[in-house]
């Protein structure tokens, strides 16, 4: 190989990395406007359902009730499962005796605990 390929592979490198720094931000961009309106769609139904009296008087609400029950408890099941990870953190961590790891896994834990409780008080205003 003389002088000018490698100059070329390493040209042709530099754009790949460039192609992939460009990649990595407009993925962010997406997923940073995806959650932006689901946020906002979850915020204007839980605006809509918050008021008692939004619901007319003869009106069975029983299946919405069970669906946002079905919902909140899939997400429970989801934070005990992201948990899982958190507390094999905190095992590690004791096991080899390195404080930041243990202390990370105890912080997730605890914010694992904050929306778990979180997702009880929100289901009681609903």
């Amino acid at each position: 190989m003389n002088n000018e390929s490698v100059l070329a592979l390493a040209e042709d490198n530099k754009n790949d990395k460039n192609s992939r720094r460009n990649y990595v931000k407009i993925a962010r961009k997406i997923s940073a406007s995806f959650m932006l309106a689901l946020s906002m769609m979850v915020f204007m139904s839980l605006t809509a359902f918050a008021d008692s009296t939004s619901t007319p008087a003869n009106v069975d609400t029983t299946t919405m009730d069970t669906m946002i029950d079905l919902v909140f408890w899939i997400f429970r099941i989801a934070l005990i499962i992201a948990a899982l990870p958190a507390l094999w953190k905190v095992v590690d961590g004791v096991r080899s005796q390195q404080p930041k790891e243990r202390d990370d896994g105890l912080i997730s834990l605890a914010v694992v605990g904050i929306a778990f409780a979180v997702s009880f008080a929100i289901r009681a205003l609903i």
